[in-house]
């Protein structure tokens, strides 16, 4: 009797343990199975990781069912991280990061100046935010000289100071504004139209200083040639010519032809007094600074002088020309709101300029600038 009921016993367990095998296998078989995960991330080249897996993640990594926790990131972007969940099937995912927005701040000088930023919609206002990249601002000002250029947004907020020369008019035509779009010598009296458009066009003439400098229409695809025909229309150009520093200016052809002057400016010099002995002394000092910009035989130099310990400044402009480092200047000053002729020479000797304003001579040293 007891060896049957062992006998019995032996049979039971085998049977469990073979109904158990049978319905466990097919689960354990597809536990054991790994399926393909694709990420299509945007920036392509972000980086992804799975962070509760040892492998590197890789386009159709083999991965069996359950949870993952992963990240996609990008300089620039905001990152995300979420979970995927694997089971049964090979799984695709669309992943696009939004990139990072920062603030930008334009200070301007005068107050009140129109900015414009080209390449987006929206108007511009102080402290809005903007996706990191590059941006096409143009700051104007009835009576200022106008100012463009790129403004880039990288990790941080900006904040730009951007100050506009004001325009000055000189009795003397050799010291007129040094770009002043003027007609041509001999315009055309009727528009004239090309053999592929009964669009009217008419001449653009660029004249340079220095003369080998190079024109060039960044907004179309054609070449500049001196005296060429356009339509009506807005034109960026860019002036450039070894040892100086390019412009780049937009310019409008409406219904007349037009002729422009520009001058290109060698890299801005810079000269200094020395500074006081005694910062904290309460005595007045008076520290100086020239900036000096040469376009060909005319000079523009910046004039700032600061009061210490009070810091009140005071700055102007003057415009002139130059023979053998000699420089003979005229300008403009203001006082209470009444203007006068200021005129000045100044001259240049190794690194030192030494300036004379109402009959004495000081010294200033050529320094790096800021």
């Amino acid at each position: 009797m007891s060896d049957f009921f062992k006998f019995t016993f032996s049979i039971k367990a085998i049977t469990s343990f073979l109904l158990c095998f049978i319905f466990l296998m097919p689960n354990m078989a597809q536990a054991a199975k790994r399926y393909k995960l694709y990420i299509d991330a945007t920036p392509q080249n972000a980086k992804i990781v799975i962070w509760n897996i040892k492998p590197a993640f890789r386009q159709g990594i083999r991965l069996r069912s359950g949870s993952y926790n992963v990240q996609v990131s990008h300089p620039g972007y905001q990152s995300r991280r979420f979970t995927v969940k694997m089971k049964n099937k090979n799984r695709r995912l669309k992943v696009k990061l939004q990139a990072n927005k920062r603030r930008l701040y334009i200070e301007t000088i005068p107050k009140k100046a129109n900015i414009t930023i080209w390449n987006i919609k929206p108007k511009f206002q102080q402290g809005m935010y903007l996706a990191s990249g590059d941006y096409d601002v143009e700051i104007t000002h009835k009576g200022y000289e106008s100012w463009r250029d790129n403004i880039t947004l990288q990790t941080k907020d900006r904040h730009i100071s951007i100050e506009l020369e004001e325009q000055f008019k000189f009795s003397t035509q050799s010291l007129e504004p040094l770009r002043r779009p003027v007609k041509l010598a001999t315009p055309l009296q009727t528009p004239v139209s090309d053999a592929f458009s009964s669009e009217p066009h008419y001449h653009l003439q660029i004249r340079t200083q220095p003369e080998t400098a190079k024109v060039r229409l960044v907004n179309i695809a054609k070449n500049y040639q001196p005296n060429m025909l356009l339509p009506t229309g807005k034109y960026q150009l860019k002036v450039s010519a070894p040892g100086h520093i390019s412009r780049m200016q937009w310019v409008e052809i409406s219904d007349q032809s037009l002729a422009l002057d520009i001058r290109l400016s060698t890299p801005e010099q810079c000269y200094y007094s020395e500074q006081p002995a005694h910062k904290n002394s309460q005595r007045a000092q008076l520290s100086q600074q020239v900036n000096l910009r040469f376009y060909g035989q005319y000079v523009e130099a910046i004039y700032t002088a600061q009061i210490l310990p009070d810091r009140h400044i005071n700055r102007f402009r003057l415009l002139g020309t130059q023979h053998d480092g000699v420089l003979d200047l005229i300008g403009t000053v203001y006082d209470d709101n009444e203007p006068s002729e200021l005129r000045s020479q100044m001259r240049l000797s190794g690194n030192q300029l030494y300036i004379h304003f109402d009959g004495k001579e000081q010294v200033l040293y050529k320094a790096k600038c800021p």
